[in-house]
């Protein structure tokens, strides 16, 4: 480091970097991160952009800290991912012994008023239903495969319900 015309200048290779004041650190970070010539870049590339000219110790923590505070990278990340469960391989011992229920919702309206479609499908045959509604309701009220653990689908009792890889029982707690 050497003191050039009273600016401090770090020299780094072939490179000259000016070392920057407390006072004018967040400033930079604004101009290389949100100014008007800057697009939000992330975390790396502002990083990049301040170092080929500025230096001050703690740098990379600071950006960081910053770029992660950034309202306007907030929004545009998204939402974190969802973790998932690791795939299992699930098999059933007889026809209807096992099956899965899909509900799809937020559909727009049928013409007889339901919004959603409830799809019934056993996991040893393939074999695939839609019960409609008024089906669902002549058996039972629209949520029982949540409080009986058990279904009736074309005569057939099924007994244990997949529910978001954990299969539900007759005595409806999750496995």
């Amino acid at each position: 480091m050497s003191l050039v015309n009273q600016v401090l200048i770090r020299k780094l290779d072939s490179n000259y970097q000016l070392v920057v004041p407390d006072v004018l650190k967040r400033r930079l970070f604004d101009q290389a991160h949100a100014g008007p010539l800057a697009a939000h870049l992330g975390f790396e590339r502002t990083l990049a952009q301040l170092r080929d000219s500025y230096y001050w110790p703690g740098m990379s923590k600071d950006v960081r800290a910053w770029c992660n505070a950034c309202d306007v990278c907030a929004r545009s990340r998204g939402p974190p991912p969802r973790v998932h469960e690791k795939m299992v391989k699930v098999s059933a011992a007889a026809p209807m012994d096992l099956v899965a229920i899909d509900i799809l919702s937020g559909l727009p309206q049928a013409t007889v008023g339901s919004t959603c479609i409830i799809v019934v499908v056993d996991y040893m045959t393939k074999w695939a239903v839609r019960p409609t509604l008024s089906q669902m309701r002549r058996q039972a009220p629209a949520w029982m495969p949540y409080t009986t653990g058990s279904l009736h689908v074309s005569g057939c009792q099924i007994r244990s319900i997949v529910i978001q890889g954990g299969i539900l029982n007759r005595n409806c707690s999750l496995s």
